[in-house]
């Protein structure tokens, strides 16, 4: 039976919690190197998130993705996502995608909120289309 990528993920964190830098770094080459000579460098994606997904339920922390149409700074960002969010100890992403006009998409794990114009005007046309 092959480990899981949460096993992996599991086995890695409890590997390196505790060293310093240079003794993770031989852990994390170990195991590449296992994954690479088994034929399973294809889940690495897979471990990688559910190392970042233990790690960010150990610290109690929100991942939120804010999407907004121009850069913002990472104030600005942080405001908007704990106010939208109600959740103070955020992990943020920020992409941008210039076609949401002025505004802001915020997505956690479990929601999703469209602030943005883009969305605005898509409501209203499909109102004014009934």
């Amino acid at each position: 039976m092959e480990a899981t990528p949460k096993q992996y993920a599991t086995a890695w964190r409890e590997l390196t919690e505790g060293k310093n830098k240079n003794e993770a770094s031989e852990v994390a080459k170990k195991l590449f190197l296992h994954l690479y000579k088994t034929g399973r460098m294809n889940i690495v994606p897979k471990i990688l998130r559910e190392a970042e997904e233990a790690d960010r339920k150990k610290q109690g922390a929100e991942k939120v993705t804010i999407t907004t149409a121009e850069e913002i700074n990472e104030k600005q960002a942080m405001e908007i996502a704990s106010a939208v969010t109600g959740k103070k100890n955020i992990i943020l992403k920020q992409k941008i995608n210039p076609k949401l006009i002025k505004g802001a998409q915020i997505e956690t794990t479990d929601n999703r909120w469209d602030l943005s114009i883009k969305n605005q005007l898509d409501q209203l046309s499909r109102q004014l289309q009934k």
